[in-house]
């Protein structure tokens, strides 16, 4: 049975970011066999969207963005914070909103500390989710890269 769900605007992180995410991730998912450490991409959630393309115009948040160094558990996800300051704009922009801000990792409970390199790039995107027979299955759409320097 194939449960289709929303699609999501995320912001996609730059490389660096993301390999020492899914280092991080790994060793979680070592250490707790929890399946949701390998569900998404690294990213940040923005929020739900019924929309199949990304708008034009948008303003990219300042950055570098400031990551917190302690990871954070709430509504059921454990996530590097970020303050929301930087990333409100955007979502208002989008019309959308996510119950944390940062960036996502899984689906425990667990303090993590880590030093991220800076988020000094950022890549719009749409990401789909489904679920079927217990199994997490995404895909980019489409994504863009928001220019620091529009303006």
């Amino acid at each position: 049975m194939l449960i289709f769900m929303p699609s999501y605007f995320c912001l996609l992180l730059p490389e660096a970011t993301r390999k020492v995410i899914n280092q991080i991730r790994t060793e979680l998912f070592r250490k707790s066999g929890s399946k949701s450490f390998r569900t998404l991409p690294p990213c940040i959630m923005l929020g739900e969207t019924e929309k199949n393309s990304l708008p034009a115009g948008l303003d990219c948040p300042n950055l570098p963005l400031k990551i917190g160094k302690t990871s954070c558990f709430m509504h059921d996800q454990l996530f590097f914070p970020i303050e929301n300051k930087f990333l409100q704009p955007l979502k208002d922009q989008l019309g959308v909103s996510y119950p944390i801000t940062g960036i996502f990792l899984g689906s425990i409970e667990e303090t993590i500390e880590a030093t991220l390199p800076p988020v000094d790039d950022l890549r719009l995107a749409l990401l789909e989710i489904k679920e079927t027979e217990g199994l997490t299955l995404w895909r980019i759409l489409s994504e863009k890269h928001l220019q620091t320097d529009k303006g």
